[in-house]
């Protein structure tokens, strides 16, 4: 997280059940965290290109490990998000919007439930499956 991001970890002092963790060893850490997390952030600045259209990994470990996830709005992974019901999206600074989330997440943590990742979905996203559909859009490029 670079520090135009560092406003998701001040929020995140700010609430007594957030523990922002910040960057990670993805190698070593990636099983421990998805498995213990209750809410991936995926949001990205939106003034790169890439960031603003593409799908990120991310988009679909969480999706693959039952993780509801935030993501920037105005962006092709905010449309998917709330396509499939998986979500949350916030503008990319926006600490207001990821404050009222949480509290509303903290409020009824029901409310995480309600995002629609069925067993269905979840095998969806596996990289097992999508990768085939990624090799085969190389191939036609």
């Amino acid at each position: 997280v670079g520090s135009e991001a560092g406003w998701i970890e001040d929020l995140s002092k700010k609430l007594d059940h957030v523990h922002y963790l910040g960057p990670f060893d993805y190698f070593k850490e990636y099983s421990d965290l998805f498995i213990s997390a209750d809410l991936v952030f995926a949001v990205y600045p939106t003034d790169l290109a890439n960031n603003k259209f593409h799908e990120a990994r991310r988009f679909h470990e969480s999706i693959a490990t039952g993780v509801p996830l935030i993501v920037s709005s105005g962006t092709y992974m905010a449309k998917r998000v709330a396509t499939l019901n998986v979500g949350w999206t916030v503008k990319e600074d926006s600490s207001d919007e990821m404050y009222e989330i949480l509290e509303q997440i903290l409020d009824d943590p029901k409310i995480i439930r309600g995002k629609r990742l069925t067993k269905a979905l979840r095998k969806e996203h596996l990289i097992e499956h999508y990768a085939d559909e990624f090799i085969d859009a190389l191939n036609k490029a």
